[in-house]
């Protein structure tokens, strides 16, 4: 990881001794799907933001991981996710099988479904968000660069969601910092935002809401999530608007480039 500190300047009463080391993400796609909790089987809602599991899987991908290997190392990372453009919800009518004269789909018990299998899926078109990462430093070091050269491709939430742009912006001491700092998108019609915290998080405080959100297994066969406590928060953002671009996807990279060139300029080296 790169030994880069933000200045104590823009965290009044901080010493950098006291700021835990982190990543910054940025997450950007045309689709993003985020899990939920399913009320039925043919549903697959989506949260409107990252979840824990999503992201730690995001992780095991990039170092490579099987789903049998317990991901206990990574669910003990704090996250801390910015909405900085919620995007919009978009539902797909998605099937399988029933659409040619003696197909089927194969069940787990082995026999096989005549009628085609209907799922409505949803999806964050357009949503964009500045995601902490923070932790035990050798293993953001090992995930810093894994983010920065995969292992296996990489996507947001499902296979079908590969992200826009190389997630990972930033390395360093007090990367906490970037959720009141980093810019936010153009014409966003506000200067506070939706940030969605571990309670473990640096600068996160108050009563927590339960999700079922905690990742302790991804085997096919013995899944299991643990309650995670979060805290919802509308904060200050100090950053920067630059005015709109003249399209979605030229805001979308200059929006990119205006993020790289703040903590280019805003760490600084101890």
């Amino acid at each position: 990881m790169t030994d880069q500190t933000y200045p104590t300047s823009d965290h009044p009463g901080a010493h950098q001794s006291d700021l835990p080391a982190g990543l910054v993400l940025h997450l950007a796609a045309p689709l993003q799907a985020w899990g939920g909790v399913a009320a039925y089987e043919t549903s697959r809602p989506t949260l409107p933001h990252p979840s824990k599991s999503g992201l730690v899987g995001l992780f095991a991908c990039a170092l490579g991981r099987d789903r049998d290997t317990f991901p206990d190392d990574l669910a003990a990372l704090q996250v801390a996710v910015r909405i900085d453009d919620p995007g919009l919800i978009i539902t797909d009518y998605h099937t399988v099988g029933g659409a040619s004269a003696g197909g089927g789909v194969l069940t787990a018990s082995g026999a096989t479904r005549r009628e085609a299998i209907v799922t409505r899926r949803q999806y964050l078109s357009g949503a964009r968000f500045t995601v902490i990462v923070e932790g035990d430093f050798d293993v953001l070091d090992t995930l810093a660069a894994a983010l920065d050269a995969p292992r296996w491709p990489l996507f947001l939430g499902r296979r079908s969601c590969p992200p826009q742009t190389p997630p990972l912006l930033t390395s360093g001491i007090g990367c906490g910092l970037a959720l009141r700092t980093a810019p936010l998108p153009s014409g966003a019609p506000r200067n506070r935002v939706r940030v969605v915290w571990d309670l473990g998080c640096s600068g996160a405080a108050g009563h927590p809401d339960l999700l079922p959100d905690l990742p302790m297994s991804y085997a096919p066969r013995r899944r299991a999530q643990g309650i995670r406590q979060v805290l919802v928060e509308d904060i200050p953002v100090d950053g920067p608007q630059r005015p709109l671009a003249t399209s979605h996807e030229s805001e979308a990279l200059e929006h990119l480039e205006t993020l790289r060139a703040h903590f280019e300029e805003g760490p600084r080296r101890t």
